[in-house]
């Protein structure tokens, strides 16, 4: 699976490896807008974020191929393009526990409000590509007291009033997932 094209390794050494899996969308410019990370090490594998019910496919697909099956998913924020695909990955794979800001979890585990309003927002074609969201079941939201303790969540708001960032040690190194916190950016070769 590691010469998937949807699949880049960004970090590894001997028994974690911490991947980026990009779910494109079949509309235009959509190529890189979505992704996943994907860690593995030897306490679990764990999704940060999940991109869209339209691009799961690509997600499961990579997830198949690797053989892995996801312990945990780990939420930045609760738009469509970041958790979509969470009551998928929750129907797929129903032990995997999920966590986000605890004031957002009411809007996975009923996506109806969520969804109106994202279709309302991109318009007719967008809310096509994005599909509308599973329910995440209300036993698979974990809290931050049940996370494993290697990590460490920052309460983040400013792109959505729930967003929050994930610290954690990796490979020797710390790395932070964040998210929509830093904005976004579009620039050749950078």
């Amino acid at each position: 699976f590691m010469n998937s094209i949807d699949l880049r390794t960004i970090a590894s050494d001997a028994d974690q490896s911490l991947w980026l899996i990009r779910l494109p969308l079949a509309q235009p410019g959509f190529d890189e807008f979505l992704g996943s990370w994907l860690l593995r090490s030897p306490s679990g594998t764990v999704l940060v974020d999940c991109g869209v019910a339209g691009s799961y496919g690509t997600l499961k697909g990579v997830l198949d191929a690797a053989g892995l099956k996801p312990d945990l998913l780990l939420l930045t924020h609760v738009h469509l393009d970041h958790c979509g695909a969470a009551g998928c990955l929750c129907r797929d794979f129903p032990r995997m526990k999920v966590f986000c800001f605890e004031g957002a979890a009411k809007h996975l585990i009923s996506p109806d409000k969520l969804w109106g309003s994202t279709a309302a927002t991109l318009g007719q074609a967008m809310a096509e590509a994005y599909e509308p969201p599973l329910p995440v079941p209300a036993e698979n939201i974990v809290s931050r007291g049940e996370l494993p303790p290697c990590w460490n969540v920052l309460d983040t708001p400013g792109h959505a009033s729930h967003h929050v960032c994930y610290l954690r040690d990796f490979a020797g190194r710390r790395v932070l997932f964040g998210g929509e916190a830093l904005g976004v950016f579009a620039g050749n070769g950078i």
